[in-house]
C-alpha cells in the first residue's frame, strides 16, 4: 500500500480515482484483490507492483496448470 499511496497525494485522492470513501482505503491495511485492477489503473503500477505476493501465486498455479496439461 505504501508504493501506491506515494503515487497519490492523498487517501482521498486515490479514494476518489477509484470510486469508493476515505474512510475505506484506510481501513485497508494493503490493496484487496477485488480493487487490484482498479487501484494499479488509477496510480499507473503494474498488478504485480501493487500486490507481488498475489502475482506470485497466480503464477505459481499457471505453472501447475500448465505441467500439468
Amino acid at each position: 500500500l505504501k508504493e501506491v499511496l506515494a503515487r497519490t497525494r492523498s487517501l482521498a485522492e486515490l479514494a476518489g480515482k477509484i470510486g469508493t470513501s476515505k474512510q475505506a482505503v484506510a481501513r485497508w491495511d494493503d490493496v484487496p484483490l477485488e480493487r487490484l485492477a482498479e487501484v494499479s489503473l488509477a496510480v499507473g503500477l503494474p498488478p504485480s507492483q501493487v500486490r507481488p505476493e498475489y502475482m506470485r501465486k497466480i503464477f505459481e498455479l499457471e505453472a501447475r496448470l500448465t505441467a500439468a496439461a
